[in-house]
């Protein structure tokens, strides 16, 4: 079982545990198709969390998973994307002018 091995190490978590967990877990029958997809999507973000781009990818994708909008300066929304750096700004004549990390990206619109 993958809550084996959540931390790399065998036996972290207890057996009653893990029984616990998957006993709160909903019936996926009972629930309408969008509540069952947002579950899914929680759960398919928990699996990916310690493979954070991936996890930020899926988010940008799917929006199920509701965020804060970080403390930053000037941040208004969550961050969507890397700026493009200088050296490809100098190489590149066709890169997007005025894009913010705030900007979707092209599957986000």
């Amino acid at each position: 079982m993958a809550l084996d091995y959540f931390d790399g190490s065998l036996g972290e978590i207890s057996q009653t545990d893990k029984d616990t967990y998957i006993a709160s877990l909903p019936d996926l029958s009972t629930l309408t198709k969008e509540e069952a997809l947002d579950y899914i999507n929680d759960q398919h973000y928990i699996a990916l969390f310690g493979n954070g781009i991936e996890a930020w990818n899926l988010w940008k994708r799917t929006k199920s998973v509701d965020f804060d909008v970080p403390n930053l300066s000037g941040a208004t929304d969550i961050i969507r994307r890397y700026t493009y750096s200088s050296n490809e700004a100098a190489a590149n004549i066709n890169i997007p002018t005025e894009v913010t990390i705030e900007d979707p990206m092209w599957f986000e619109k």
